[in-house]
């Protein structure tokens, strides 16, 4: 299941899950030779809170070297878009980092100010002229430093109880500010609290933007990934979006499900896509286009039951409102519900859709990567 905790911190977890062994400012190493130039990657993050009012309406703090708060925020906002940058690096293929850019800038709108953190830089493939690099040990390390990991330790303690709930939304700015994971307890917070979601929506993208690939693959082949109410569903699809998520196993896994839920959910998710294709890609996508042609023969599910002469009829189940309809229907008869034969709402996807979308996808691939 995903959101576990143990005693690894999870930036420590993201450093030994990507290869980016240097990141500078600078264009050039001392001491490296670059192979190759990969791209630039960049990323943005928006911290949810109106800094600028608050800081000026509170100079004496500010002067007087009393911001340790707002400090805090922009270290955490640094730390979290150079690991997005790193991640992306990675699966260029690269090992470097140059020419790092961390720009700061305010973005209004709807009468709300919030801070928000471009970073860019270059991904390069790069070796040592002689040797390997070797890690140096930082031994000095400081008093606000050790205070942040025992009360890191404490609190990851407390999550990982089963009596743990969140109930608020300054609990999750709490484990956004101690990089703990518990996505599970997240989600739940979600489903039980629904009325919070829009005023911590900013704060949960953050918060979801610094969970690892694993945690979020494992959440989602999880049994409380199905079992969640559907209006929790598309909050999470929507939380995710803003991460890089995409996962060709996590794919495969909900389409061999034998499970409705599963079927249906993975359509939303087949909307995603990686950032980068390669010819690779075909094959995976192709796996995907044979699979929608055969997991969805058995729907619609239907029932046959004797009228009132005694003549058989047939109808369909709809998934998800579980009314019966004429076999001859397209759509949940329904005025609320009009879901597909598949039990999706409104129609909205469709394994026929997603296969003409995907084949669209490998003919142009196949066509710019002049694959025959």
């Amino acid at each position: 299941m995903g959101g576990g905790l143990g005693a690894t911190s999870l930036l420590q977890r993201k450093l030994m899950s990507n290869r980016i062994q240097i990141v500078t400012t600078t264009s050039t190493i001392e001491g490296w030779t670059i192979e190759k130039y990969l791209g630039v990657v960049t990323y943005q993050i928006v911290i949810g809170a109106n800094i600028f009012r608050d800081v000026f309406s509170s100079f004496r703090d500010v002067f007087g070297g009393i911001a340790k708060a707002y400090q805090k925020d922009l270290a955490n906002m640094e730390e979290i878009a150079i690991e997005n940058l790193k991640n992306k690096a990675s699966k260029l293929g690269g090992n470097l980092i140059l020419g790092l850019r961390l720009d700061f800038d305010e973005v209004s709108g709807g009468g709300k100010s919030m801070f928000m953190l471009s970073a860019s830089g270059t991904t390069a493939l790069g070796k040592p002229i002689s040797g390997s690099i070797v890690d140096q040990e930082n031994d000095l390390i400081s008093f606000e430093r050790l205070e942040f990991e025992l009360e890191r330790d404490l609190i990851s303690k407390k999550v990982i109880s089963n009596e743990y709930s969140i109930q608020r939304p300054n609990e999750i700015e709490e484990l956004l500010e101690y990089r703990i994971e518990a996505l599970e307890k997240v989600v739940q917070f979600i489903e039980s609290y629904s009325a919070y979601f829009d005023e911590s929506k900013d704060l949960l993208t953050q918060y979801f933007q610094i969970i690892p690939l694993d945690t979020l693959n494992n959440f989602i082949k999880s049994n409380l990934f199905l079992s969640i109410r559907n209006d929790t569903f598309y909050k999470f699809i929507s939380l995710l979006s803003s991460t890089d998520w995409f996962d060709y196993e996590v794919i495969y896994f909900l389409l061999n499900n034998q499970n409705s839920k599963s079927h249906q959910r993975v359509l939303y998710l087949l909307e995603f896509s990686k950032n980068y294709l390669a010819k690779d890609d075909l094959v995976e996508l192709g796996k995907i286009v044979s699979l929608l042609e055969t997991v969805y023969q058995k729907y619609p599910i239907t029932q046959t039951s004797k009228g009132m002469l005694g003549k058989e009829k047939t109808e369909w189940v709809c998934l998800n409102c579980g009314t019966k309809n004429p076999i001859e229907s397209k759509s949940c008869q329904t005025f609320e519900c009009r879901a597909n034969v598949y039990g999706i709402p409104k129609n909205q996807y469709s394994p026929e859709s997603t296969k003409t979308s995907i084949t669209n996808k490998i003919n142009k691939l196949k066509q710019l990567l002049n694959v025959t």
